[in-house]
């Protein structure tokens, strides 16, 4: 060949990964991304947890109350077939192809990711039909869904409450968003337990629509003079930031989404969110000469679910007009 074909193909490989990287970034700082080989991803909860009570000689244990959450990963792939001729003709083929794979890899998990957040007012919670939750009058009709209104039973006998998931709000304005907000610092977990932040704040998502008042209305450090009257402000101490979907063309469909603070097990923090894209095998790339056949196969290989997180009703809040 004309080039070095192992060098051609590491510089691919490395363009490969860099260009996934940039067609996931819409999501990238709302959550992180499980990697790993089990062939499901499970989650569950331990539910009746209440404030610690001083040490007894017989401590009475709690169940595990809930069924698991479960999400199966399935596999996809995209095969380009160049000759060798192409290859040794043109040294840059490799990593422009493999860019092009990449980007659809990207855009394909990217797609997969945000119609399941678009779709939150429609989609089952994972604890639909346990005797702890209740129906709901939501968007979603009777049926419990990820956000919708929702009616608790909490296992350790307190009272029954309700989760405010405000889709009802009259569009988006600084006072809805005050709203909203304020219903988040009221939400109590799924034992009646108040829910604190761990120091971060949420992310205001919104469509390119409603992209310019979001960013103005973050930029609000204090009260400010809307032409009546001082208007409440401080939007930037309460939200991180302003995300906008890709291909969200609804103009009155906004999220507040919360995220959670973890630490791996080297010591890195990391977030975690209510929705949250499984890599059992994570976007990859490979080349394979054919010398029979005088051709190079460049196949992209990645398998990925869309993981509900069981408590996704208390970081993600969905608002419609």
């Amino acid at each position: 060949m004309a080039h070095d074909f192992a060098a051609a193909a590491r510089t691919a490989f490395q363009t490969f990964h860099q260009t996934v990287r940039a067609y996931t970034a819409s999501w990238q700082t709302l959550t992180a991304p499980i990697v790993e080989e089990d062939p499901t991803y499970q989650e569950a909860e331990i539910f009746g947890l209440t404030t610690y009570a001083a040490q007894v000689a017989s401590p009475t244990p709690l169940d595990m109350e809930s069924g698991n959450s479960s999400t199966s990963a399935a596999p996809f792939e995209r095969v380009v077939k160049l000759t060798l001729k192409e290859v040794k003709d043109n040294p840059k083929i490799l990593e422009s192809t493999a860019a092009a794979l990449a980007g659809l890899g990207g855009l394909t998990l990217t797609n997969a990711f945000w119609t399941t957040v678009k779709a939150a007012d429609s989609t089952a919670h994972p604890h639909t039909g346990e005797s702890w939750i209740g129906t709901t009058a939501g968007t979603g009709g009777e049926a419990v869904k990820i956000c919708d209104n929702f009616k608790f039973f909490p296992i350790n006998s307190v009272a029954a409450f309700t989760q405010d998931n405000l889709f009802t709000s009259a569009g988006f304005s600084a006072g809805q968003l005050t709203t909203v907000l304020a219903a988040k610092d009221e939400y109590l977990d799924k034992s009646g337990n108040p829910v604190y932040e761990e120091g971060d704040k949420p992310f205001v998502i919104v469509p390119a629509s409603q992209k310019q008042k979001a960013l103005d209305l973050m930029k609000q450090g204090g009260e400010i003079y809307d032409g009546s009257g001082l208007q409440s402000g401080s939007m930037q101490e309460r939200a991180e930031g302003v995300i906008v979907p890709p291909g969200v063309t609804t103009s009155t469909d906004w999220w507040t989404w919360q995220r959670k603070r973890r630490v791996s097990a080297e010591g890195k923090t990391f977030f975690t969110g209510p929705i949250i894209p499984w890599l059992r095998v994570a976007p990859s790339v490979t080349f394979t000469i054919a010398p029979a056949s005088h051709h190079v196969y460049v196949k992209a290989y990645m398998e990925y679910a869309i993981h509900i997180a069981p408590d996704c009703d208390l970081n993600l809040q969905m608002c419609q007009a």
